[in-house]
């Protein structure tokens, strides 16, 4: 996926059997969508702040912390939701994404996480 991963490789290995393939992200999947329609389809409510959490059931990626974070919030008076995104089918994960205010990544590190780079899209 990355350069700086070659050297992970074994040493015998000829360099001409050997691609970098980029994670890509399909933009005509992920774009701007209507957030309110987004919001409607998914049964949210238009006048919370969304924040969406992906969840895998891995604890690496620590929802707990996500939780401690949108209840912060709401210690703040921010009417906030905390949405994870588990089980959800590959095509409407952009329908998440445009329906929230927020993407929140609690992991202790990422390389670099494919869901980033389609929220950005």
């Amino acid at each position: 996926m990355a350069e700086h991963l070659l050297k992970s490789l074994p040493e015998n290995i000829p360099s001409s059997r050997i691609q970098i393939i980029l994670c890509g992200i399909d933009l005509d999947l992920f774009k701007p969508i209507d957030r309110a329609l987004c919001r409607e389809r998914l049964g949210w409510t238009q006048d919370a702040f969304h924040v969406r959490f992906q969840d895998t059931g891995d604890p690496f990626k620590r929802p707990e912390l996500a939780q401690v974070a949108v209840e912060r919030l709401r210690a703040l008076g921010v009417n906030a939701e905390l949405h994870h995104l588990r089980g959800v089918s590959y095509d409407q994960v952009p329908i998440w994404l445009n329906a929230s205010d927020v993407l929140l990544v609690t992991s202790h590190h990422e390389g670099s996480p494919t869901i980033v780079k389609e929220a950005l899209a």
